[in-house]
Parts: structure tokens; C-alpha cells; sequence
């Protein structure tokens, strides 16, 4: 499967996971997030799981599903900062 090992069905599996955070101790929180960031880095999932509407949280907009939210995440283009080599002339 390439660079990534987390298969769509797993990464929404955590994100539903996430949607309880109230229930889950906030160290699975930390710990779910980190799995995700680190299969998928360059990724914003903090801010699509915990602010999907944006920020501040606008209500009059519905909540996307695990799996819209998993698209979404899926569709982004990572942040990818490329230093050059430094010049040794």
C-alpha cells in the first residue's frame, strides 16, 4: 500500500473513535491523532476532526461525517517544505 499503512476504512475507524472524544482518555486522544499524523503527515487532521466548520465553529453548518472528513483528508495536497542544500562554494 506504498508509504502509508493506514487502509480509508481504518483512518475513518479513528476518527470515529475521535467523535467520542468526551469518553476516551485525552492520552488516546493525543495517541490516535499521532497516528494519523504520522501515516499521513502534512495533514491537518486536528483541525478537520476538532474544527470541521471552521473556526470559530460556525453551527449553522452541518458536522461532516468520519467519512467526509476522511475524504477531505485524503484529498489534501500535504505541506511539504524543501530546503536546499546549503552551498559549499
Amino acid at each position: 500500500m506504498g508509504p502509508n499503512k493506514l487502509s480509508r476504512d481504518e483512518c475513518i475507524a479513528i476518527v470515529r473513535r475521535l467523535y467520542d472524544s468526551h469518553t476516551i482518555p485525552e492520552e488516546e486522544i493525543g495517541n490516535l491523532l499521532g497516528q494519523l499524523e504520522r501515516d499521513r503527515p502534512g495533514i491537518p487532521w486536528s483541525d478537520l476532526i476538532l474544527w470541521p466548520t471552521g473556526f470559530p465553529h460556525r453551527p449553522e453548518i452541518p458536522e461532516p461525517t468520519p467519512e467526509q472528513i476522511v475524504d477531505r483528508a485524503l484529498a489534501c495536497k500535504p505541506n511539504v517544505i524543501i530546503i536546499p542544500p546549503p552551498n559549499d562554494a
